[in-house]
């Protein structure tokens, strides 16, 4: 039979090693969310840095009324 103070001592190291998981989990969840918010940002400055060269070039062909070429 166990003895009652080594059955307390498995129980706790059962639940802090369970609590330990938790706290890894929840780290690894938030530097996901860092990491997603830090790409969609980086990405979405690339797309709009683009979209603004396509437009700078783009507008050059184009024939604005009232200007003189």
């Amino acid at each position: 039979m166990l003895d009652i103070s080594l059955f307390g001592l498995l129980a706790q190291q059962s639940e802090d090693q369970l609590l330990n998981n938790i706290w890894i989990g929840l780290l690894s969840v938030e530097a996901l969310m860092v990491l997603g918010v830090a790409l969609r940002g980086l990405l979405g400055a690339v797309a709009s840095s683009r979209l603004a060269g396509r437009r700078r070039s783009h507008d050059s062909d184009f024939f604005h009324p009232g200007c003189s070429q």
